[in-house]
Formats: C-alpha cells, sequence, structure tokens
C-alpha cells in the first residue's frame, strides 16, 4: 500500500493488525488497536520490535502518555469527513506530551491534508476513493492562515 509520508508517496513499511489473528509480536512493524496494544505492551518491549498504537476518535490519548517514548507511530482514526477528534489528538500528541514519532491519519481526505499537517499529522493513509498523487496538491493549495491557537 502506498501512503504520503512527509508530503511524498512512499510504500507503507507498517502493517495493521486489526483483527488480532497473527502473532503480532513477530511482526518487524505492525500498528495495533489500543486495547490490544495495552494488553501486549510489556511484551512487545521486550522484543525491540518496532510498534505503533491505531487510537479511535473516542480513545484518550492519556491511555498511552507513559509509553511514548518506546511507540513509533501513532495512527489516528478519521472514519468520515467531519470526524475531527483526531486533530486534538494530534496537537496533544505533539504540543503536549512532545511526541516526535510518525502521527499518521487513516481514512484522510485531500481537502484536510493541510490542516491536519499543520495539527502535527505527518503520514497519510488515504480515505478509499482518493487519489494519492491528486492530493499531494492539496498541500500548496492553502499558502496562508488565520491562526491555530496554542
Amino acid at each position: 500500500m502506498r501512503i504520503i509520508k512527509n508530503r511524498a508517496v512512499i510504500r507503507d513499511p507498517w502493517r495493521l493488525e486489526e483483527d488480532g489473528g497473527s502473532d503480532a509480536a513477530s511482526d518487524a512493524r505492525v500498528i495495533l488497536p489500543l486495547q490490544r496494544y495495552l494488553k501486549m505492551r510489556h511484551a512487545l518491549c521486550q522484543t525491540g520490535r518496532r510498534v505503533g498504537v491505531k487510537l479511535r476518535p473516542e480513545d484518550e490519548v492519556e491511555s498511552i502518555a507513559g509509553d511514548l517514548g518506546r511507540i513509533d507511530l501513532i495512527a489516528l482514526e478519521f472514519g468520515s469527513f467531519h470526524e475531527g477528534r483526531g486533530y486534538s489528538q494530534a496537537v496533544q500528541l505533539r504540543r503536549r506530551h512532545r511526541y516526535d514519532g510518525e502521527i499518521r491519519a487513516l481514512g484522510a481526505h485531500r481537502d484536510n491534508l493541510p490542516l491536519m499537517e499543520r495539527c502535527g499529522i505527518d503520514a497519510y493513509q488515504l480515505a478509499e476513493g482518493e487519489n494519492i498523487e491528486e492530493a499531494l496538491e492539496a498541500f500548496a493549495e492553502i499558502t496562508e492562515y488565520y491562526s491555530l491557537s496554542g
């Protein structure tokens, strides 16, 4: 699968583990849903593998705040064009917790990419039906902003 990361199209080296069907501890780079990560975090830390955590809009960033130094990627779920809680999660991660790993938007829409980037998101798995090359153009379309409080 191809994603956008740091305004470039790349092949995604991560695997999103949704159902818990395989041995996540054996995968080199795996993104786990929050609840599965919380159950496995101690075992995963001992393997030395790279781990990502998927947060749904209703998940609290605070639930992983103490683990951020061991988490390489945080994937924020954007279930619809109008879902905005991921923006708040990204700002909390970057500003409050000083998280410097990858923050990925899952289900990103082209028109939202510039605001997502301003909130600290640096990678984008586009929503179904979005064209990845056309989506790259969105970053250059907005050149002036009012403000982003913070």
